[in-house]
């Protein structure tokens, strides 16, 4: 697991994917991402892995994760506050037990 105040996914996703090419993590949050709901999954794509956002504006604020692909989640809708930029899920990984992680 990894965390990273990225200041705008866009302007950084070509350093994003070199970074995880050498350091590959099940589980990456990222916040600052600075996305808008125009902004498309598939320029922001890490290969190998899938993308839940949060988004708020160009200006600021904003969370994502990636999630490795073989990893098994549900999104907690239950538990994220409208009022908050926050992300919960709960990861089901083989041969243990369901586990909350929030960002």
């Amino acid at each position: 697991m990894g965390s990273l105040n990225i200041n705008s996914l866009c302007k950084h996703i070509d350093e994003l994917r070199a970074l995880m090419v050498g350091q590959p993590l099940d589980i990456l949050a990222i916040n600052e991402t600075k996305l808008e709901s125009a902004d498309c999954d598939g320029l922001l794509n890490l290969p190998g892995y899938t993308l839940i956002r949060r988004d708020r504006n160009k200006f600021g604020g904003g969370v994502c994760v990636y999630l490795r692909h073989s990893i098994n989640f549900s999104r907690m809708l239950d538990f994220e506050d409208e009022n908050l930029e926050m992300i919960v899920l709960e990861i089901q990984k083989p041969n243990s037990s369901p586990f909350l992680f929030a960002s």
